[in-house]
């Protein structure tokens, strides 16, 4: 998975499209469509068609079986209805927390703070100035400003990251016990870390460098492909 954990599953499947139905019906994911499996080759996510044999796939590099991975292609409304239920909204919190930590969603500043905030929720819960995991010594020590922040605004300079992350987790820890007396779960926490990623312009977008100097002069321009359609944009 996009986290770096991982699962076994046992099958005598043949096809890609046989192994895929199998692992969504354990995962509890069945009802979306919008799953598919991958195969990693260094680095890079090889989406395979279902039709395709799975005596045919070849491990890369020293890995004698190839190394697949289970992630959402298609980002449709649709899909909305289905972030009730906790396998689906896990699996969704998994992607958005990679792919807005690598900077696949352009974010403000601001938000990218409060996904952290949020995120950091997820994994400690309820901001205390008694626990370990919010002291800043501490935040500073796991340098949680490159860990929960998009590279793009890391590498863009800036410090005090961790603190600003801190006085954030407090803000939302305050607005959490405020929805609920006894505050929100881990499972509420990351489905409110879904739908603010939900919110960002470019989410559900994929996009491919592709050099053609007969569209644009310079040779390289982006191909962004969602569930709208298709768009060629010019890199700034």
């Amino acid at each position: 998975f996009l986290d770096g954990s991982h699962k076994i599953f046992p099958t005598e499947t043949r096809l890609v499209g046989e192994l895929l139905a199998h692992v969504k019906e354990r995962l509890g994911v069945r009802a979306s469509s919008a799953f598919g499996l991958y195969q990693v080759q260094r680095g890079t996510h090889h989406l395979l068609h279902e039709e395709a044999q799975l005596a045919d796939l070849k491990g890369s590099g020293g890995d004698k079986k190839p190394k697949l991975l289970l992630k959402a292609y298609l980002f449709t409304k649709a899909d909305e209805a289905l972030l009730a239920d906790k396998p689906f909204s896990h699996l969704s919190f998994v992607q958005a927390v990679h792919d807005v930590q690598r900077g696949h969603y352009p974010t403000k500043v601001s938000d990218a703070i409060k996904l952290a905030a949020i995120h950091y929720f997820v994994r400690h819960g309820s901001f205390s100035e008694t626990k370990e995991a919010y002291t800043l010594a501490h935040m500073r020590e796991q340098r949680l400003g490159e860990q929960l922040l998009p590279a793009t605004i890391i590498a863009g300079g800036g410090d005090a990251w961790e603190m600003r992350i801190r006085d954030e987790c407090r803000k939302v820890s305050d607005i959490f016990c405020r929805l609920s007396a006894d505050g929100i779960s881990t499972a509420e926490a990351k489905l409110m870390y879904v739908k603010k990623v939900r919110k960002l312009p470019a989410y559900g977008t994929t996009l491919f460098n592709v050099s053609n100097s007969k569209i644009f002069p310079s040779g390289h321009f982006l191909v962004a492909a969602n569930a709208s359609g298709i768009s060629f944009l010019h890199p700034i």
